[in-house]
């Protein structure tokens, strides 16, 4: 039989941080929801748990002893390891952080689990220390004030060469239009669909692309910040998911001048793209037709790095790519999964949704982004079922623009938030003609109040390990 101690180092601190962050991250309710807790019994499971806040008086229950409660319910062993992380509020700026136990919950949590660790903020990343360790100690409040940029359990609120902080753009504006607007249910979209129709060739990357480049107020470009977290000493040998059009690779590739680059990607026409477009290089580069859960053409043990960039919502088996990409990973390798926060791109989804009301669409067109599937939400929970360790690295922006054509060329790379992409002949060109013209003038209805339309980016990274 295995012990409690060897459970327990089964699941990093790290690991479970990373689950706390993600589960309070999809639950958070300004003043009802704040802290979300993961507990792990003797048998590796994990029970959840969330703050209860009440908005009379003073009444509130923590997450860890609901985390508690619901791991007696299951009938679970004793408990061996809990993490608890705080989300900030709309005021607050920095990212989620790990939290210590009140005294009560110390006491609770010791009553019925007297071996248990807690996971705390280190040095070095999050820790876990006996929770009986803490009880000679004072509580110490986790709140932070208004602009002051903590350092943060997954090293969110970073800073530019400079030194100046990251922007960040999240307001209470945009959470009430997210809160009022994105839904919960999201489009799933076919393999076949995004190789024979959404991705046919490299016009709709390039036209986000281009959006991107022209239109951000973050001074520092996205690809800056995937290379910063790729960690790149010039020599690696990279694997590409779902290389695109080859846009990420040609930015990157100066940073493996003595390296080797692998693109792998389903669709054959945007795969050209991309070899034409880093055609002539020195850099050793392959590009490679496939889906990225068969990796079954790579040795185990074959790359340094491994991306994957805004692309594992597409993968039929996305638990099989993530056990491949770690088989073919180097012991000391390093994945990168970027994908977006499900409210990124908010204020787009409020005029596509505004449009398609006036229009009297389908409700199977309400949908938020196939992202969903995987996204900075929950990505946490799906990556540390495979690897050891998982870091966020979350990332903002704000495009901004100052005429609604340029806007229009953009919402159409998004083949009009996926409703193009359905390959539905009740949606025919005179639906999107309309669906255009709508969308177009409450764009120019902002623009013509506050100078631009504002589209806002929440994004970022996990590194894995």
């Amino acid at each position: 039989m295995i012990g409690p101690a060897r459970r327990r180092a089964a699941t990093a601190p790290a690991q479970l941080a990373a689950a706390a962050a993600a589960l309070i991250a999809a639950h958070y309710v300004v003043e009802r929801h704040q802290i979300g807790a993961v507990l792990v019994d003797a048998d590796g499971r994990h029970h959840h748990g969330l703050h209860v806040e009440a908005t009379i008086g003073r009444a509130s229950l923590c997450a860890e002893p609901v985390a508690l409660a619901n791991a007696v319910l299951a009938g679970a062993p004793p408990a061996v390891l809990i993490a608890a992380v705080r989300h900030p509020k709309p005021t607050e700026t920095g990212g989620p952080r790990l939290v210590p136990p009140c005294g009560l919950c110390r006491e609770i949590l010791l009553d019925h689990a007297p071996d248990i660790h807690v996971v705390l903020a280190g040095s070095d990343g999050p820790t876990a220390v006996p929770l009986a360790d803490l009880l000679p100690h004072k509580y110490v409040g986790t709140k932070w004030a208004r602009n002051h940029t903590p350092t943060t359990l997954h090293q969110e609120g970073t800073t530019m060469d400079s030194g100046i902080p990251e922007p960040d753009f999240r307001t209470a504006e945009v959470d009430d239009v997210a809160d009022r607007v994105i839904p919960d249910e999201h489009f799933t979209l076919s393999t076949e669909d995004a190789r024979d129709t959404y991705l046919a060739d490299r016009r709709v990357l390039d036209a986000k692309q281009l959006a991107h480049n022209r239109y951000r107020t973050n001074p520092r470009a996205l690809v800056d910040h995937l290379r910063e977290h790729l960690d790149l000493t010039g020599t690696e040998e990279l694997l590409d998911l779902g290389c695109g059009n080859g846009f990420v690779l040609e930015h990157l590739r100066p940073h493996l001048a003595d390296g080797r680059i692998v693109g792998l990607d389903i669709a054959p026409g945007i795969l050209a793209a991309a070899a034409a477009r880093l055609r002539g290089v020195a850099t050793d580069c392959t590009w490679v037709q496939g889906s990225a859960d068969d990796l079954s053409r790579f040795d185990t043990d074959s790359f340094d790095r491994v991306m994957a960039n805004y692309m594992m919502h597409y993968v039929p088996d996305i638990a099989r790519a993530l056990a491949e990409t770690r088989r073919v990973l180097r012991p000391d390798g390093r994945f990168l999964l970027t994908t977006d926060n499900v409210r990124s791109l908010v204020e787009m989804y409020d005029v596509h949704f505004t449009a398609l009301r006036a229009m009297g669409a389908p409700e199977g067109l309400f949908e938020a982004s196939p992202k969903g599937r995987v996204s900075l939400d929950n990505g946490g929970v799906v990556l540390a079922e495979h690897f050891d360790t998982v870091e966020l690295h979350t990332w903002q922006d704000q495009l901004r623009f100052a005429e609604a054509e340029p806007f229009l060329d953009f919402y159409a790379g998004h083949n009009y938030m996926c409703a193009a992409s359905l390959n539905d002949p009740d949606l025919d060109e005179a639906f999107f003609t309309e669906l255009r013209n709508r969308v177009r003038a409450l764009v120019q209805a902002a623009i013509t109040e506050r100078g631009h339309f504002a589209v806002t980016k929440f994004t970022g990274a996990f590194v894995c390990s």
